[in-house]
């Protein structure tokens, strides 16, 4: 699964479910933002019914992609022939 860098894990992320009632626990948790690259997701599964069932944990693979950053140049105005660029002409921002 990828994503790319700057989205928070959340509930597209970390999705696991399971066959009885309990507690999912994920590491990292919703909200992390992770840097380029692959990273482990780990959830872990304390059941409600700990007399008949046994905790259990899995893992899963993410790839974080780099993000591409957003210019914003508006267009300047008109300039006479032999003017100099400046500041006014080249003020994009990203």
């Amino acid at each position: 699964m990828d994503i790319t860098y700057g989205t928070a894990l959340g509930n597209g992320q970390l999705d696991a479910s399971t066959s009885v009632p309990g507690t999912l626990v994920y590491t990292p948790s919703t909200g992390t933002v992770l840097s380029v690259g692959t990273h482990t997701l780990d959830v872990s599964f304390i059941p409600d019914d700990s007399a008949n069932y046994t905790t259990a944990s899995a893992t899963a693979l993410i790839n974080v992609t780099q993000a591409t950053p957003t210019i914003i140049w508006k267009n300047p105005a008109n300039i006479i022939y032999g003017t100099a660029l400046g500041d006014t002409q080249l003020d994009a921002i990203s």
